[in-house]
């Protein structure tokens, strides 16, 4: 009957701690933005403000583009960023994750990289911004 009573307990405290650790760095926001790119013979621009547009571009081409996040809390914020999709393997950036301080924004820059070997067509997908507290 002892063991049985040790084991709640310790499993009270872990349960305890973990529901303690989660407080520590709750998530605040999530933001999810559609990504595109199409890989043709010829360059070009998409212009629409719906997404995140790279345009049109060959193989081995590259193009670059910025999104503006908005930390509006009293205190800092981290940014955390996923990629999915198709165009997962393509898109990166080089600030992952972001720190942006109390009321102020942050440009981040995504830069895509088609291979040479790329076939033409679109490729999409979804960038998930995941805004923590500092």
């Amino acid at each position: 009957m002892k063991k049985v009573y040790y084991f709640f307990i310790v499993f009270f405290i872990v349960i305890l701690l973990l529901f303690l650790f989660s407080l520590r760095n709750p998530i605040l926001d999530t933001q999810v933005v559609f990504t595109e790119i199409v890989v043709n013979e010829t360059p070009g621009l998409n212009l629409d403000s719906d997404a995140l547009y790279f345009g049109q571009t060959t193989p081995g081409g590259s193009a670059k583009r910025a999104l503006i996040f908005e930390n509006s809390y009293p205190f800092d914020v981290t940014v955390y960023f996923q990629i999915n999709g198709s165009l997962s393997s393509l898109v990166w950036t080089r600030e992952n994750p972001v720190k942006i301080p109390q009321n102020s924004s942050k440009d981040v820059i995504f830069h895509i990289g088609i291979p040479k070997n790329t076939t033409f067509g679109t490729y999409n997908g979804t960038i998930t911004a995941v805004f923590k507290r500092r």
